[in-house]
């Protein structure tokens, strides 16, 4: 399962980079005006468990508009992978968070309406601890409660954020999420998953 996804990884890095010649180190610029997305949390260590690969279908509502995109997402100790396919096959984007900074590549043709660093930041908000979660948030003015099946995040006695998970396991689970404020909803359905670093 490793090799098979870091194949695919590979692969996906390639065809985008000889379409899309980014500079070497080009780093994300930060064009969000809703700070929530500027949460940055350490990555994870390897004593918390997480998988080393997923696999999940990721279908947006926004509007009357509903898009559905599957990603591939590597976890480790150093990095994050993510890779957004689009229907055809082709990679719409893959986007590295190595704990401090994102980088992606891009393909100039499309034109998505997801930005990567939103669909990162979302990704965290998901599935980080609610300690790690908590103190990145603080200094951005938001905070978070958490019942083991719903995850909330708050500014200033404002519901911003509602996560529910279908049950414990969050990495397993189906998740829904819905930002109040942007007016959003992500579902997220897992296809499949490694086994658990810690496990």
């Amino acid at each position: 399962m490793r090799f098979v996804f870091c194949t695919i990884v590979s692969l996906t890095i390639f065809i985008l980079a000889s379409c899309a010649h980014p500079q070497k180190g080009e780093s994300l610029p930060k064009p969000i005006s809703n700070a929530l997305y500027d949460v940055r949390p350490a990555l994870l260590g390897d004593t918390e468990p997480y998988p080393d690969s997923l696999s999940q279908l990721v279908t947006f509502h926004y509007d009357t508009r509903t898009e559905a995109l599957p990603f591939v997402i590597s976890l480790s100790s150093d990095e994050i992978l993510m890779s957004a396919i689009a229907s055809w096959g082709s990679p719409l984007f893959v986007l590295r968070y190595d704990g401090h900074d994102i980088t992606f590549l891009q393909a100039p043709i499309v034109d998505i309406a997801l930005k990567p660093e939103y669909i990162l930041g979302d990704f965290f908000l998901t599935y980080w601890p609610t300690n790690s979660l908590a103190n990145a948030l603080k200094p951005l003015g938001f905070t978070i409660a958490d019942d083991g099946l719903t995850r909330q995040v708050w500014q200033d006695g404002l519901l911003v954020m509602t996560i529910q998970y279908q049950h414990n396991s969050r990495w397993r689970s189906a998740v829904e999420l819905v930002h109040h404020q942007l007016n959003y909803q992500l579902n997220i359905q897992p296809l499949s998953e490694s086994d658990e670093h810690g496990q």
